[in-house]
């Protein structure tokens, strides 16, 4: 079974970056991101965004809940619970490399 993740912009709207792609999804957007695609998102306005995600095979979770289970997590702290995951950070947050 192929590794796909899905996820609907629940709110508010959410800049998503797929590859070299820079799209904004509205509330309630589909994203289909193909297993390996550099991906990244934001929200658009100056509140957090709740997104809801669907990971299959299952595993990433573990990366969620060491990323949260951190009190306070500095700049490297993405990348470091990432990699005990087997996820690569490939590059900035969209808010350094596309600002708005």
């Amino acid at each position: 079974m192929p590794n796909l993740r899905g996820g609907s912009g629940v709110n508010p709207p959410v800049r998503f970056k797929l590859g070299g792609d820079l799209k904004v999804g509205p509330v309630g957007a589909f994203v289909f991101v193909p297993r390996g695609r550099p991906h990244t998102f934001q929200s658009v306005v100056d509140e957090p965004a709740r997104i809801l995600i669907h990971f299959t095979p299952s595993g990433i979770e573990r990366f969620f809940e060491g990323f949260a289970a951190l009190e306070a997590p500095g700049p490297g702290a993405f990348e470091r619970v990432g990699a005990e995951v087997g996820m690569d950070v490939v590059g900035p947050p969209l808010a350094q490399s596309d600002p708005i």
